[in-house]
């Protein structure tokens, strides 16, 4: 089986350690306490906050970020519950805040970090084998995505053009949530 994205095909691998994952993503207000700062577009500054006008964004996830500003959470998110950080940024290079470029060293602290690729899939899947949690179908009303545009149906959903409240899509068999769109 191929996911949407023509990933594939799926195999086998081995997951050594445990792991930990959030039950949604992290949310612009979560992100703005601990880094200090809302990347986002789509929140009542964001660029696109034409769209988001009147909404309470504060639980919609953060995106524009880039990876070394997730890192960046992370380590933060360590410090303030007093963990040992997994990671260590140095040689830092910004612009407007963001990083966007850096060294970084991949510790053994016990504090927060990001999914490996194969946890990512493994929490995202919760042992379903279909390109989705939910299925073989996606179009818009089972997570954010375009609905102009379904995978595995004709039926075209919804398309916000926006990001939304986490939770707002059924969690996986994991209790995850949003892990798609």
């Amino acid at each position: 089986v191929q996911s949407a994205i023509g990933e594939g095909p799926q195999h086998r691998v081995k997951i050594t350690q445990s792991f930990f994952m959030a039950s949604h993503e992290v949310t612009q207000a979560q992100y703005q306490r601990v880094v200090g700062r809302n990347p986002s577009c789509f929140a009542k500054t964001g660029s696109g906050s034409a769209k988001v006008s009147g909404m309470e964004t504060s639980r919609f996830p953060v995106e524009n970020v880039s990876w070394f500003d997730a890192v960046e959470f992370c380590i933060k998110l360590s410090g303030m519950e007093n963990r040992s950080p997994s990671y260590l940024l140095t040689n830092i290079t910004r612009s407007s805040g963001s990083i966007t470029s850096a060294n970084i060293a991949i510790l053994n602290g016990d504090g927060y970090r990001l999914p490996t690729e194969a946890e990512w899939e493994y929490a995202c899947r919760a042992k379903s084998t279909t390109p989705f949690h939910f299925g073989s179908q996606l179009n818009g009303e089972e997570a954010n995505v375009n609905g102009n545009f379904p995978f595995g149906t004709t039926s075209k959903g919804p398309n916000l053009a926006r990001t939304t409240t986490v939770g707002s899509y059924q969690a996986n068999a994991f209790g995850l949530y949003d892990m798609h769109g």
